[in-house]
């Protein structure tokens, strides 16, 4: 059986935690803003804020019942495969939703954004949207498994892995692109770690 903290440690441990993520999502605001200009910035903003609002049409609603629903299962259907069910629609919707957006950046990106993308800024898009919705999920299955220091993980390296690669990109390649292309790359990088660190504890 999966050792599991308790419920006043295993919260203190994501607050702290969430406190800490959105200490260096402050320091990378004002590093990135200072970097790329208004202009980028308001750019980079504006996509920061379509990608909730996608995930909202697209997620089918699974990133907030997800947890709930894996506590359901640990005693019946595996859990592993409850997952790969659930998320196959919500996690092809978002593909499907970054392949048009990365093909056709006007007008799709135009009406979403409100100005026609660079095609490195559409690409960046396309891979953060279902980069998005994939650690929402793996955040919300390790809620239902009770995983709190898998949570804290998940959300520190995301938190670091973003601030780390915006400073590299950006000072190589200056531009909201590069900020951009960071966010989906350290999300990326943080739900590799998840995979791993909630495969063991799926019942598969």
């Amino acid at each position: 059986m999966t050792r599991r903290l308790p419920l006043a440690a295993g919260l203190a441990l994501v607050f702290g935690m969430e406190g800490f993520s959105a200490a260096l999502g402050m320091l990378r605001t004002r590093l990135v803003g200072g970097w790329i200009g208004p202009e980028g910035f308001g750019r980079l903003d504006t996509a920061l804020r379509v990608i909730p609002l996608l995930l909202c049409l697209f997620s089918l609603g699974m990133t907030n019942a997800i947890g709930r629903y894996i506590t359901q299962h640990e005693a019946g259907r595996t859990q592993g495969a409850f997952l790969r069910a659930v998320a196959s629609w919500p996690v092809g919707l978002c593909v499907a939703a970054g392949i048009l957006l990365a093909c056709f950046p006007d007008p799709l990106g135009t009406l979403l954004l409100g100005s026609t993308p660079s095609a490195p800024f559409a690409l960046a898009l396309a891979v953060a949207l279902p980069a998005a919705l994939m650690f929402n999920l793996a955040i919300g299955t390790a809620n239902g498994l009770r995983a709190y220091g898998a949570r804290a993980l998940l959300q520190g390296i995301s938190a670091l892995g973003i601030l780390a690669l915006s400073v590299l990109l950006i000072r190589w390649r200056p531009g909201p692109s590069a900020a951009l292309a960071a966010t989906a790359a350290g999300t990326l990088a943080a739900l590799g770690l998840g995979v791993l660190l909630l495969g063991r504890r799926l019942r598969t």
